[in-house]
């Protein structure tokens, strides 16, 4: 089971998930009928300002935020010792 992360409410540079605190809300280019909508005084306001629409995945709840996503670190395709983890075909 997930951990709800501790956010420390709207004090992030990212978007999170504002229910679970998922860090990695995928976006949608438009609202959803069946998934919750989050409504509050706050969404509201990153609404009317423009912000994107995001889903979490966990508790499929939608959002609007300004705020970016954060950048996932993307693996690098090498091992241990430096090696290539594909064959060079040598």
């Amino acid at each position: 089971m997930r951990e709800p992360v501790k956010t420390g409410g709207q004090l992030t540079r990212h978007c999170h998930c504002p229910r679970c605190g998922n860090p990695n809300p995928s976006v949608r280019l438009k609202r959803d009928k069946i998934d919750k909508m989050a409504r509050s005084p706050i969404r509201l306001l990153h609404r009317l300002l423009g912000g994107t629409l995001y889903h979490c995945a966990y508790c499929r709840l939608q959002f609007y935020d300004v705020r970016k996503r954060k950048e996932m670190e993307k693996p690098q395709g090498k091992v241990a010792g430096g090696e290539s983890a594909m064959p060079s075909g040598d």
